[in-house]
């Protein structure tokens, strides 16, 4: 789950530069579970519904073009790991899932090349299929 300082830097890779009230407000629209944590499907919820408001899927897009500015759309495995568990616990866990998870995840859905690259434009999508 994703509380509000972590949605803040989860905002800001996005993009947007929230206040704090902005992004309370945020936890408190999308909490589900009375935590002051937004879930991941909670947080795709709340990007789905900005989605008239905002391009999801271009601002996530830029979002990894501004963090990987000579990239072609394949990022090395480590690298997009790295960037995607950033902000993780001592476990391993950033928004319920470990570094193991989302590997087994990007494989899963065949976003993993042989050269052992993540093409970040199809897991955008995926995410977005969630």
């Amino acid at each position: 789950s994703v509380d509000v300082d972590e949605l803040g830097a989860l905002m800001r890779f996005l993009g947007h530069n929230l206040s704090e009230k902005e992004l309370g407000d945020m936890v408190e629209r999308w909490d589900t579970s009375g935590t002051d944590t937004i879930n991941v499907e909670g947080f795709l919820n709340m990007l789905a519904s900005y989605s008239d408001i905002v391009d999801v899927e271009e601002t996530m897009l830029s979002a990894f073009q501004e963090h990987f500015p000579s990239s072609t759309g394949q990022i090395p495995m480590d690298d997009f790991l790295q960037v995607m568990t950033r902000n993780s616990d001592e476990a391993g866990n950033q928004f319920g899932i470990s570094w193991e998870q989302l590997e087994s995840f990007l494989r899963e859905k065949d976003l993993v090349d042989e050269a052992n690259e993540v093409n970040y434009q199809l897991f955008v999508q995926e995410l977005l299929r969630i």
